[in-house]
Parts: C-alpha cells; sequence; structure tokens
C-alpha cells in the first residue's frame, strides 16, 4: 500500500536560497538531495567548484530554477516544493510503511526548517512564521450530496458508521457458507441444528464451522424447542435450557401424551438475531464489509458516503479519492446485462471518474459487452469499470486500484519538481512503489502516458491544492 501525507507552510521561499538551502538540508541529515546532488555533481565533473556551481544555479532563469527536490530514504520518498500563487512550502511523505508517517514527516519539515533558519539571509528569515499545516486533497463535492433533498431527485447518502460488531459480523457474513446458512434460518424462521445439518450431507463439518461463527458473532439467536416425544409436535420454545427447571415450567403436562415437560424432547435451534436482520437486510453486510477494505486500502472514512435509502438508486457507496469521484455498486449476486445500462447512467449523472462493481459471483458476459459497446461508440476516452468478481480477490485488486491513485497524485506533485532539471521522476516512483496492472490487463504507466492531462501539464509547473 502506498500512501502520500503533506504539509503546507505559508512561508516565501525566494528560488535563489533554494540551491544553499538543499546543500545545508544534505549536510544537516541523512536524506540526500537526489536532484540537487546530481546536478552539482555535473558541475564538478565539467570541473566547476561546488560554490560557483550554486552561484549559477541561484541566478538561473525563473522558469528554468529548480523549485524543490525529492529525498529517497529506504521505502521512503520525501520531497519539498517551493509554490507561489501563494507563496509556501511543502513538504510531503511518500511511503508504504505507513506507521508514524506524520511523525517522519513533521521530523523532515522541521529539518527543512532549520536548514532554512540557517541557509537563508538573517534579514529575509526574520519575518518567517512556519506553521506547518495538514494538506488535503478532496473535491468537497460529497458535501453536495449530504445536503440534496429529496425533492432535488437525489437518493439520501449519509456517513458511514464502522461500529466493531458490524465490521466483526461483516466478516464472518463474507463466507457463502454462513451467509446461506442466515438466509436458510431467515426464511424458515427457527430452524434446528439437527435439521440444518441433516440437509448439508458430506458438508455437516463446515456447517458446524459456520454456526459457530454465526453464533460467535451474535448474527443468531440460540433457542430451544420443546416437542413432543410421542408425535414429535411442538410445544414451545425456550430461551434457555435452564427454562426447563423452573417449577411453573416443568410441572406442565403435553396435551398429547400427559407427560411432564421436563419429561420431552429438546432440540437447539436458531433464529436471526437483531444485529443478524440488519446485517443481511438489502445486504447491508457487504457495505461495511467493501468500506472496511476502502479504509484499509488508504481511503479516509469522512471522504465515503453510503446509500443506504429503500429506493431504485443502486449506488451503494460514494468515495472521494484523491479528489476523484468514484462509485461503488454491490451485488450479492451476479452482475448481469441488466445491471450494466443504469450503472453507466449514474457514472455519468454523478461525473464519476471511477466506478467499481463488486459482486459475490460474477460480471456476466453480457454486461461486459455493454460496458465494451458503451466505450466505443463515446466520444472520449472512457475508463471501464473495476471488476471483482468474487470476494477474495477484493483487498488485492481495492489496493491496487487507490494504490494506482495514490501514484497519479504523486506523480502529479512531483512533476514540477523533476520538470524544473529537466528529469521525468514519474517513471522512478512508478517503478519504485510497484504499480499493479489494472484488472482490465492496461499498465499504470500505459494509462499515464496516454492521459492528456498529463499531457498537458508535462512542461507546465503545477501548483498543487489549496491548503
Amino acid at each position: 500500500m502506498v500512501q502520500l501525507r503533506a504539509l503546507s507552510s505559508a512561508v516565501k521561499l525566494d528560488l535563489e536560497d533554494l540551491p544553499r538551502v538543499l546543500a545545508a538540508l544534505r549536510s544537516a541529515d541523512e536524506r540526500v538531495p537526489a536532484l540537487h546532488t546530481a546536478r552539482t555533481a555535473l558541475f564538478n565533473l565539467a570541473g566547476v567548484g561546488t560554490e560557483v556551481a550554486l552561484e549559477m544555479l541561484a541566478t538561473a532563469r525563473s522558469r528554468t530554477a529548480p523549485r524543490g527536490d525529492v529525498f529517497f530514504v529506504g521505502d521512503d520518498t520525501y520531497y519539498l516544493f517551493v509554490g507561489d500563487e501563494p507563496a509556501r512550502l511543502e513538504v510531503g511523505l511518500v511511503a508504504k510503511q505507513t506507521t508514524d508517517m506524520e511523525g517522519r514527516l513533521h521530523a523532515f519539515a522541521s529539518d527543512v526548517q532549520a536548514s532554512v533558519m540557517r541557509a537563508v539571509d538573517g534579514r529575509k528569515t526574520r519575518h518567517m512564521n512556519f506553521q506547518w499545516e495538514t494538506m488535503t486533497i478532496a473535491s468537497g463535492r460529497l458535501e453536495k450530496f449530504l445536503t440534496a433533498g429529496p425533492e432535488e431527485g437525489q437518493p439520501q447518502f449519509e456517513r458511514p458508521r464502522l461500529a466493531a460488531a458490524e465490521v466483526a459480523a461483516a466478516q464472518v457474513l463474507s463466507g457463502s457458507a454462513a451467509r446461506a446458512m442466515m438466509i436458510e434460518i431467515g426464511q424458515a424462521g427457527f430452524a434446528r441444528e439437527q435439521d440444518i445439518l441433516a440437509r448439508r450431507g458430506r458438508a455437516k463439518e463446515e456447517a458446524t464451522q459456520a454456526l459457530g461463527e454465526l453464533k460467535s458473532g451474535s448474527l443468531i439467536d440460540v433457542e430451544y424447542l420443546l416437542e413432543c416425544r410421542k408425535t414429535r409436535n411442538p410445544l414451545t420454545r425456550l430461551r434457555s435450557r435452564d427454562d426447563l427447571e423452573s417449577e411453573a415450567v416443568s410441572r406442565l403436562r403435553c396435551p398429547a401424551c400427559s407427560a411432564a415437560f421436563r419429561d420431552e424432547l429438546v432440540s437447539e435451534g436458531y433464529s436471526r438475531s437483531e444485529l443478524g436482520r440488519r446485517m443481511i437486510d438489502r445486504s447491508y453486510w457487504m457495505t461495511v464489509w467493501v468500506t472496511e477494505r476502502i479504509v484499509q486500502a488508504g481511503v479516509a472514512l469522512d471522504s465515503i458516503l453510503w446509500n443506504l435509502a429503500q429506493s431504485g438508486e443502486e449506488v451503494d457507496i460514494l468515495a472521494d479519492v484523491l479528489g476523484g469521484l468514484w462509485i461503488f455498486e454491490l451485488k450479492d449476486r451476479e452482475f448481469g446485462s441488466g445491471d450494466a445500462h443504469p450503472l453507466n447512467y449514474r457514472q455519468v449523472r454523478y461525473a464519476a471518474e471511477r466506478a467499481v462493481i463488486v459482486t459475490t459471483e460474477r460480471v456476466s458476459p453480457d454486461a461486459k459487452r455493454v460496458f465494451e459497446e458503451v466505450a466505443k461508440e463515446s466520444s472520449r476516452r472512457r475508463i471501464p469499470p473495476v471488476f471483482i468478481e468474487g470476494l477474495d480477490r477484493t483487498d488485492q485488486l481495492l489496493r491496487g486500484q487507490i494504490d494506482a491513485a495514490y501514484l497519479r497524485q504523486i506523480s502529479r506533485k512531483l512533476m514540477a519538481i523533476g520538470g524544473s532539471y529537466g528529469v521525468d521522476l514519474r517513471p522512478i516512483i512508478s517503478r519504485k512503489y510497484g504499480a499493479l496492472p489494472e484488472p482490465d490487463g492496461e499498465s499504470f504507466e500505459a494509462i499515464w502516458l496516454d492521459d492528456a492531462a498529463f499531457q498537458r501539464e508535462l512542461f507546465t509547473l503545477w501548483d498543487g491544492p489549496r491548503v
């Protein structure tokens, strides 16, 4: 998993001072400014001294002057960028190891601050006020969906909630055996253990394990059925075996055989618990389960919305992934051709950059053909939906998609830095962090090379998002 964190400070640093700041940063820390070091090495190879090289870099024309640098430390990549309009210093960290990313990034920001104060003329630094603020990359489009009312024709979205009990229950129901058993128990209302196991034939061991998981997840309530030993007619259901020991119940007699209740047959059975009913209704378990995986892949929970309304609108999840709107459609069944056209319509309606289909079964060939035909007929290049068929690869494919989104964003951030040195850093970042191929077979590199926006930005300094 690749992640990006960034801080910004409203400090104006003249580009002519940057080379000396980078030199001071290198001498004070293990992080090596890669591009600055490579350029000064070139001057040294040409027989030009370091001081002369720094002077030449400082007097470079503003369009060709360096605007930052990158620092490779193990699996971490730090960067420093000097922005303008408004003037700011931006520092960032790209990492696979997300533990204490904020701590490592703030340490780097402190080193940058110290190097500025050491390398820049005091007449400039005395007015600098370093207050580092976290930079967020979000479009703000989710708020519009939260405030839209029914009269505007919008489904009612809400903020997600990942309660520990529901997350655990969703994990249980992601197993096909447990899910099938929950459906069976729901259809019966009350199902005896012996009947459930008898219907499983040789799969009794799997059924026993599924029952255990449903019990531990509090998805089913355990009850006891009292039956006439002679006629096998049901007499009553008890919440506990101990109820038979109470005098008020044990002295009752069966109307068919006159035997005392305490002498009749008792068998264990199950009904859906309140939690179980809630999780299985409209496949709510799937919404919780997929959301948990989106968050684990690097999307903040507050960048996600749920649509839980009882309506025909099938968009289950909306997510703001680094400023791009993604829609998720979840199906606890096959995704058929009848689902494809509505999804295409909703992707256009929501102006979503990405559509993701998660199905417990498969996306039918007819549905895939619909998406292919729509792509051919479209006047602009459309990225096809992501197909996640079956739950066993959901983690891998979601992480791959979100990693690719982070790599795109990281590449855009580093484009301005590398461009000022005449270096394209994107292939390096792609190789370093192992960009995964897209599920449709198109590689991350092929996509950004064919991205018109990237081509337009290639020689334009990117000023980044506002804080």
